[in-house]
């Protein structure tokens, strides 16, 4: 059976807190993010694979100038914390905008042997269904929730951000935490094509900042939904002119896929072609798609 290398990394990927490896249906490491989850940690996940270039390019920049992008999460925990302090926080709110950071934001992995078994093994299946549920919740409450059979109406939800996961999954990955819940997340490296491994960086660090610092982040996630896309996969440059694929060349931007298109990152199974925003645009009339459900 093949294995994954587990890096849980605090401070860098190059001073790894542990490494374990671990058989690919074991959950050892979907428990470790439970965990962090059920602490109300802040952090941001990265999750890659050892033969994934992309994730090799955004290992490399971190590896150079750690330490810069250590600064920078800091930089945006002290920006964020500034800016909400005279906030009334929303404790129920789904993403914890509003609420102090119970610890500044610090870079942690999880990282595959082969980007073969992206999103297969058991561990990171969990976490996007961990990441469904929570997105789902953030939908529904934003678009449908409007009198309607509220079973129904969260099955729809998560139909919709099941579809929108199965299609942007790929690595690497990073999903942005803020006190154990879900705040964003991002699929793809955009390596600089100058070589300045501090504007590579800096590409991803603003994206966190956005997100951190975005008192309207949730209806930010509800537009990813709604297009299919995120920022990365539609179109920043990256340092190549985009990735392989072992079923043709792809024509994003952010990595490779081993079965078909990718735009923002490797993927371990076939990843469909980009659907139209005609074809991912909600359809409001949900009287019609409820009688059609039932």
């Amino acid at each position: 059976m093949r294995k994954i290398l587990a890096a849980l990394s605090v401070v860098s990927l190059a001073s790894a807190g542990a490494t374990t490896v671990i058989s690919c249906s074991s959950n050892v490491l979907y428990k470790q993010f439970l965990q962090w989850i059920e602490n109300k940690e802040s952090f941001v996940l990265y999750i890659g694979a050892k033969d994934c270039d992309y994730c090799q390019k955004f290992e490399a920049n971190i590896d150079y100038n750690q330490s810069y992008f250590n600064d920078k999460l800091s930089q945006i925990s002290g920006e964020y914390n500034n800016s909400i302090s005279k906030y009334n926080g929303n404790d129920d709110s789904f993403t914890s905008y509003g609420q102090k950071l119970n610890n500044d934001l610090n870079l942690r992995s999880f990282i595959a042997e082969e980007k073969s078994n992206n999103f297969k093994e058991k561990w990171s299946e969990n976490i996007i269904k961990w990441l469904v549920d929570k997105v789902a919740e953030i939908y529904y409450s934003a678009m449908l929730d409007i009198g309607h059979n509220e079973t129904i109406q969260k099955k729809v939800a998560k139909d919709k951000v099941k579809e929108y996961f199965n299609k942007i999954k790929g690595t690497p990955m990073f999903i942005i935490i803020r006190n154990g819940k879900i705040v964003d997340w991002e699929v793809g490296f955009e390596d600089d094509s100058t070589g300045w491994t501090e504007n590579s960086l800096e590409s991803l660090v603003k994206k966190i900042s956005d997100s951190i610092l975005n008192s309207e982040i949730e209806s930010v996630l509800v537009d990813k939904v709604n297009t299919g896309s995120s920022e990365t996969e539609s179109g920043g440059e990256s340092g190549g002119n985009g990735g392989e694929s072992s079923g043709g060349e792809s024509g994003g931007n952010g990595g490779e896929s081993s079965g078909g298109e990718s735009s923002g990152g490797e993927s371990g199974s076939q990843v469909n072609s980009k659907t139209s925003f005609d074809d991912l645009t909600v359809n409001y009339q949900f009287d019609s798609i409820f009688n059609n459900l039932i």
